[in-house]
């Protein structure tokens, strides 16, 4: 089915409802669809790894694509060094259970040790690359606002990408929410000519999008998410939103940036809202592909 093509964010309060947002997907998509998911860090209370091993309990649940996100804002440590140690042991764990990367955020607020100092840090450290990243095959993915109105604030966004770069640990980006078409497709082309030393491979991209309705908007007008940059023409209308997303989702299949549906699916209305939009990125998806394979047949 349709379900490979795009990666879901899930939408859960505990395992119980993990598996609902599994099982919601799978009777969409068929009980064998290769699925591919994310599992937000969105409370100090979350047992992450625990989260893992119901997915993988799951019956076919270890061919499910996981991308487990790790909030450093909601595994603050007062002490850094112990908090530095904490995320060690996921990155280990999750190395070892077969989970080859994580979403690293470091969330609202600052602190001494954000997602930059944290890659900086791990970075030094021989034991971890070699052991984690060499011999497990694990990466880190970080997160990055290409919306940032002012030019201060983006360059700021590219200056802290280049700095988790350098690292060496790092093997994919996220791009959040927003919705200036103009600036997505510029940071795309900047991002794509950054030289940076440490960077072994391309760079996996992802770039999340909404599922627009009424009541996303109400909620993004009223009690507007932190650094989420939405225009007045999107936040008007559900149709101007989704005219907005399927511009993006074109501008994804260009650059090459895996769609990730940031909104939970539950009913049959919104999987088809879902699929509509979707459908923008593969048709250029498909056109950008054959367009690279003529590339590749004249050169």
């Amino acid at each position: 089915g349709m379900s490979a093509h795009a990666r879901y964010e899930l939408m859960f309060k505990d395992k119980a409802g993990l598996r609902d947002a599994i099982g919601a997907l799978r009777r969409r998509y068929g009980a064998h669809a290769a699925l591919q998911v994310n599992l937000p860090n969105k409370d100090k209370s979350d047992d992450i790894l625990s989260w893992i091993d119901a997915v993988r309990a799951l019956e076919g649940g270890d061919d499910i694509d996981i991308v487990p996100h790790y909030s450093m804002k909601n595994n603050y440590h007062r002490d850094v060094n112990a908090g530095l140690s904490k995320l060690e042991t996921f990155a280990r764990t999750c190395a070892t259970r077969g989970t080859k990367r994580c979403l690293l955020v470091t969330g609202s607020g600052d602190r001494k040790l954000d997602s930059v100092e944290a890659l900086r840090r791990l970075g030094m450290d021989r034991a971890f690359k070699r052991d984690v990243v060499q011999d497990g095959g694990f990466k880190f993915e970080c997160a990055f606002n290409p919306y940032f109105p002012e030019k201060s604030e983006l360059d700021r966004e590219f200056e802290r990408l280049e700095k988790k770069l350098n690292s060496g640990l790092v093997g994919g980006l996220w791009l959040q929410i927003g919705s200036d078409c103009d600036a997505l497709d510029a940071a795309l082309v900047r991002i794509k000519n950054m030289s940076v030393k440490n960077v072994d491979a391309p760079l996996r991209l992802h770039g999340s999008v909404f599922m627009p309705s009424k009541q996303l908007l109400a909620q993004m007008k009223f009690r507007p998410w932190r650094g989420v940059f939405l225009s007045e023409e999107w936040l008007e209308s559900v149709e101007n939103a989704e005219r907005v997303t399927m511009k993006q989702l074109e501008i994804f299949a260009r650059h090459g940036v895996h769609p990730l549906i940031e909104s939970g699916l539950v009913t049959d209305a919104q999987f088809d809202q879902c699929e509509r939009l979707l459908a923008a990125y593969h048709k250029h998806n498909k056109r950008a592909q054959a367009e690279d394979e003529d590339d590749a047949n004249t050169t």
